[in-house]
């Protein structure tokens, strides 16, 4: 499991509503909203990791902003992986009735498709048959590149969950505009998570597991400064005051802070 500072209050709603699926079959959805390098994609693998544990099957999904043109491309991701894993009668079952019309978009084509199927429907139908067979959690990163498409059988899901083990987990960056499909999209209930920036102790804590030594005051004063306590920003640092003595490394921090975060975004 990913090792994160200062976050307590995050990894126990996670906790929460990861236990409220597995044991009494409570669906949902949560969404990690936070600025680059905070991190958002951690918590979501911990939130993967504490499902898998607890015998969820977990769907799993990454926006990507060069595919955010290709049309359910987010719902591949998702689906059609756990649909391989299945045996052919299983498949048939879990698209069976509406959930027949998901068959064209996850490129099934032996599943007969009722006239006039609707898309989004069709892959809702699908998404309950499959928590039919057990809990199903629905695991999104870097939501704000997901297509169109995509985002919109998110969005059409989530008002849809009463009564379905599902949940469905997102990180995203604040979406500002929002994408349209998801501007008023979360239902009531909805859990929002929103790291925030390190405190001064958390920036101390990350530099000496990145280090593997203490570290002084001197050099954590700095490295919060010129980081805001980001802790991408933090570590990518740490990594390259790793590479200098120990003396003299507050000073040298506000100097190596623009090449070594600059790498690291590139």
């Amino acid at each position: 499991m990913p090792v994160l500072f200062e976050r307590d209050r995050d990894l126990g709603l996670l906790i929460d509503r990861v236990t409220g699926l597995a044991d009494h079959a409570e669906g949902g959805v949560v969404i990690i909203e936070a600025p680059p390098g905070v991190g958002k994609t951690q918590l979501l693998a911990t939130a993967i990791e504490l499902a898998q544990a607890r015998s969820v099957r977990v769907l799993t999904a990454h926006g990507v902003e060069l595919e955010h043109e290709l049309a359910f491309g987010g719902v591949r991701q998702l689906c059609a992986p756990t649909l391989a894993r299945l045996d052919p009668v299983a498949v048939r079952d879990v698209l069976r009735g509406p959930a027949a019309g998901a068959g064209p978009i996850l490129g099934i084509s032996d599943v007969p498709v009722p006239a006039g199927a609707e898309p989004l429907f069709a892959l809702t139908a699908m998404v309950s048959n499959l928590a039919a067979r057990g809990p199903v959690a629905i695991a999104v990163d870097d939501l704000q590149w997901l297509d169109e498409a995509s985002a919109r059988f998110l969005a059409y899901l989530a008002r849809r969950l009463d009564g379905l083990p599902v949940l469905i987990v997102s990180a995203t960056r604040p979406l500002d505009p929002p994408l349209p499909e998801l501007a008023t999209a979360w239902p009531p209930g909805t859990v929002f998570i929103r790291p925030e920036p390190l405190s001064a102790n958390g920036v101390g804590r990350l530099l000496e597991t990145v280090l593997g030594t203490p570290i002084g005051d001197d050099v954590v004063t700095a490295c919060g400064r010129v980081t805001g306590g980001n802790p991408f920003l933090v570590t990518e640092i740490g990594r390259e005051l790793a590479a200098l003595p120990a003396t003299g490394r507050a000073e040298r921090v506000e100097e190596i802070a623009p090449a070594a975060v600059g790498a690291a975004v590139l």
